[in-house]
C-alpha cells in the first residue's frame, strides 16, 4: 500500500536523510512562529515546534503522515538559534568553543487519524578549543546561514572533538529514530 508522506520542512539535508528511510514523500514546507516562550527547556521547545510543523501542514493535507522536525543547539539552559548575522554566528563559535553542548531534534509525525507521535532525540557535542582565525573562517564559509548553529559534515568538523548519539541527529534528521516511528505507524514494514 502506498502512503502519502509529507516532510513539513525546506531543509535540503532533512529532505537528503529522509530518503534514506522512505524516498517516497513530498515536501511542504510549515510556517510557525518559533518564538521561544520564557523560561522553556531545549527539549520541550523543539518538540513544541516539530509537533507545530506537522500539526499546521497535516490540516491541510488530509490522510497523510506529516513529519514535523525541529533542532536547535543547547549550551546548559541557553537554546542557540540560527545566526541572523556573522557577529552573532562568530559569538556562538566563541561560545561553544572548548565546551560540550547538546543538539536536540524534536520529531513529530501527524498521522491521518489525528494523532501525533513524537519524540526528542539529544546528541552530546564536545568542541575543541577554537581559535579567532578558524571562527572567520568558518564565518567566512557561510556555512552557519539557515542552520542550527553549524553542519557536522562541513567546516565544523574540524572542531568535533566527541559525539555522543547520532550524528544524522546534528544534521536535523536522526535516521534511526524517524525509520523506528514510520514502522511503528505502519508506514515501512521494518
Amino acid at each position: 500500500m502506498k502512503y502519502l508522506v509529507v516532510l513539513a520542512s525546506s531543509s535540503n539535508a532533512r529532505e537528503r536523510l529522509l530518503r534514506l528511510v522512505y524516498d517516497d514523500f513530498i515536501v511542504a514546507p510549515a510556517d510557525i512562529d518559533e518564538s521561544t516562550m520564557s523560561g522553556e527547556r531545549a527539549k520541550d521547545y523543539v518538540l513544541r515546534v516539530a509537533v507545530g510543523k506537522a500539526k499546521s501542514i497535516a490540516e491541510r493535507m488530509n490522510g497523510a503522515y506529516v513529519l514535523g522536525f525541529d533542532t536547535v543547539v543547547a549550551v546548559g539552559r541557553r537554546i542557540l538559534r540560527k545566526a541572523l548575522s556573522e557577529e552573532e554566528a562568530f559569538s556562538q563559535m566563541t561560545l561553544l568553543s572548548g565546551r560540550r553542548h547538546r543538539v536536540y531534534t524534536g520529531i513529530s509525525i501527524a498521522l491521518p487519524n489525528g494523532k501525533i507521535i513524537k519524540r526528542v532525540r539529544d546528541t552530546v557535542v564536545v568542541f575543541k578549543r577554537i581559535s579567532d582565525m578558524e571562527k572567520k573562517e568558518f564565518v567566512d564559509s557561510r556555512e552557519w546561514e539557515g542552520v542550527a548553529v553549524y553542519k557536522s559534515q562541513g567546516i565544523a568538523a574540524r572542531f568535533i572533538k566527541s559525539i555522543n548519539g547520532l550524528e544524522t541527529n546534528i544534521q536535523g534528521l536522526p535516521v534511526f529514530d524517524v525509520y523506528q516511528m514510520l514502522c511503528g505507524a505502519g508506514v515501512i514494514k521494518g
